[in-house]
């Protein structure tokens, strides 16, 4: 008995297709987390509206031989703020809207159980920064946005310029993680800030 297998005359194609968005795919995946394959571009998957879900920021301060350490937790809700053996507790609520076309906005509140409400709101643009082989950040991986109004001010003595940056370790359709680490020094004082977050939609 004879066994013939025959192929439509686009197999071909359709190979060269599988392997193309195979590769297309891998070449999305820029962050440790982020999903092997993805059919949206990382600006379509960066853009909507986000609640902060999960954020933990440790900031180490250091002013003449005497330094410091304050750990903050915002967890689905919950805020709470350690310093030494001090633990102050209370709510926020904080969400991020990321246009596609370069804008955003951001606004945060926060109820301290010491009976004190922190508000914040700012906004300005953004823009996907180039990686850095020498911190192993790849291109597109690092989002930096440029702070244009804030309340309260936070121009810092009237500079023109306020940039911060997220390194993105996971960016999927409904779910960002972020690692950020900045450090500022006036003086004889330096203050280090290192956090991660998680963002949902």
């Amino acid at each position: 008995m004879k066994t013939i297998c025959s192929f439509p005359k686009s197999f071909p194609m359709i190979i060269i297709i599988a392997c193309l968005i195979l590769l297309s795919g891998q070449s999305c995946k820029k962050g440790p987390n982020d999903p092997a394959i993805s059919f949206r571009s990382r600006t379509e998957r960066l853009a909507g509206s986000w609640t902060v879900k999960y954020f933990q920021e440790v900031v180490s301060a250091s002013d003449n031989g005497l330094s410091s350490t304050t750990t903050i937790i915002c967890n689905e809700g919950a805020y709470s703020e350690t310093t030494g053996s001090k633990v102050v507790t209370g709510s926020y609520t904080w969400w991020i809207n990321i246009d596609k076309k370069g804008g955003y906005s951001l606004e945060k509140a926060i109820t301290r159980s010491v009976g004190e409400k922190l508000n914040y709101a700012e906004s300005g643009s953004w823009f996907w920064s180039e990686g850095n082989k020498n911190e192993n950040i790849k291109n597109k991986q690092m989002v930096t946005f440029h702070i244009l109004t804030s309340s309260p001010d936070i121009s810092m003595q009237g500079t023109p310029t306020v940039l911060y940056s997220w390194v993105l370790d996971e960016l999927k359709n409904k779910e960002i993680v972020v690692n950020c680490k900045w450090q500022k020094t006036i003086g004889t004082y330096t203050e280090t800030h290192e956090s991660t977050m998680t963002l949902v939609q």
